[in-house]
C-alpha cells in the first residue's frame, strides 16, 4: 500500500514519548549500538526482519533524535534500516518501507536543525522548519511526503551545500549518494580488477602495515578508514576534515593532529 502525502506523520504519542525518555538515559555510543541492533533484527522464525512498524519503528526514531539533540554522529554514518531501491517505473513500495523513507528524511531535517543550519528555501513555510527554537515534525512531514523525489526535488527547495549533505543519510542529489557508495565499495573494471579502493581495500592495507607499525591497533585502523573516508568526500583541507570526522566519528581533533594523521595515512595507502 502506497502511504498518501496526508497520512504520513513522524511518530509520536505515548509508547514514542516513553521510548524517547528511555534513550535520553543512554549515552552516545549505547544509542549508536542499540540503532545498529535495530538494523540487524532478525525474525528467529523467518530469518527475515520485521517489518518496520510499531516499537521498532518508534525505537528507530527516538533513538535517532536523542543522537541528533545530542549532534551526536550525523545520520550518513550511523548502522540504519535502509528501503530498498526504487528505480523508475517500479511498482509503490509497501507501507512500512514507505514510512522508513519518509522517517529518514525527517531525521536529517531534524538534524539540520539541531546543528543551527537554516538552508535558504523559495517556500516560506518551510523556512519555519530552520528558524523556530522547537522543530516542528508535523510541518516536515508534510516536506517530505508532499515533494517528490528526494534525489531533486528537496535539495533544490532546501539549498544546501555539500557540506551539509554529506552530513544527511537520505536527502541528497543522485551524483553525491553515487559517489559516497564508490566511496564505501570501490568500483571494478569487468574483469574484476580493483579500478577504485573502497573502505574495505583501505582497511585491508592498513591492516597489512600493522604487522610492523604496533600502533595500528584496530581501533587506529578503525578511526584511519573513517578518515580517509572523510578525505574522499570533501578534499584535502584539515579543517573540513577535522569537521566532518567529528560527525563520523563523535571524536573531536585539532587540525594539527587530523594534518599529522592524513600524512601518516597517505604514506601508509601508497606504500
Amino acid at each position: 500500500m502506497k502511504i498518501t502525502p496526508n497520512e504520513y506523520s513522524f511518530p509520536n504519542g505515548d509508547r514514542f514519548n516513553a521510548l524517547l525518555r528511555q534513550a535520553e538515559k543512554m549515552s552516545g555510543d549505547e544509542l549508536i549500538e542499540a540503532l545498529r541492533k535495530l538494523k540487524y533484527n532478525e525474525s528467529k522464525e523467518a530469518g527475515t526482519k520485521p517489518e518496520y512498524a510499531d516499537k521498532i519503528r518508534d525505537a528507530v526514531c527516538a533513538i535517532s533524535c536523542v543522537l541528533n539533540n545530542r549532534q551526536y554522529i550525523a545520520p550518513r554514518f550511523r548502522e540504519m534500516r535502509r528501503p530498498p531501491p526504487s528505480p523508475p517505473g517500479a511498482k509503490p513500495i509497501e507501507e512500512d518501507m514507505s514510512n522508513l523513507s519518509n522517517d529518514r528524511q525527517v531525521i536529517d531535517l531534524h538534524w539540520l536543525h539541531c546543528q543551527g543550519i537554516k538552508p535558504s528555501t523559495e517556500n516560506s513555510g518551510y523556512n519555519k522548519l530552520f528558524t523556530t527554537t522547537e522543530f516542528d515534525f508535523r510541518l516536515a512531514s508534510e516536506l517530505v511526503a508532499r515533494t517528490g523525489s528526494v534525489y531533486t526535488i528537496k535539495t533544490s527547495i532546501l539549498s544546501l551545500t555539500n557540506f551539509d549533505i554529506w552530513q544527511l543519510s537520505t536527502i541528497q542529489p543522485k551524483e553525491m549518494n553515487d559517489r559516497f557508495n564508490e566511496i564505501m565499495n570501490g568500483r571494478k573494471d569487468p574483469s574484476g580488477k580493483v579500478t577504485r579502493q573502497g573502505q574495505a581495500d583501505v582497511r585491508l592495507t592498513l591492516r597489512n602495515a600493522a604487522v610492523n607499525q604496533q600502533q595500528l591497533t584496530p581501533e587506529v585502523i578503525d578511526d584511519f578508514v573513517a578518515l580517509w573516508i572523510c578525505q574522499k568526500m570533501v578534499g584535502d583541507s584539515p579543517s573540513v576534515i577535522r569537521k566532518l570526522f567529528a560527525f563520523a566519528t563523535g571524536k573531536k581533533r585539532d587540525r594539527s593532529t587530523i594534518s599529522r594523521k592524513l600524512k601518516n595515512l597517505n604514506e601508509w595507502i601508497k606504500s
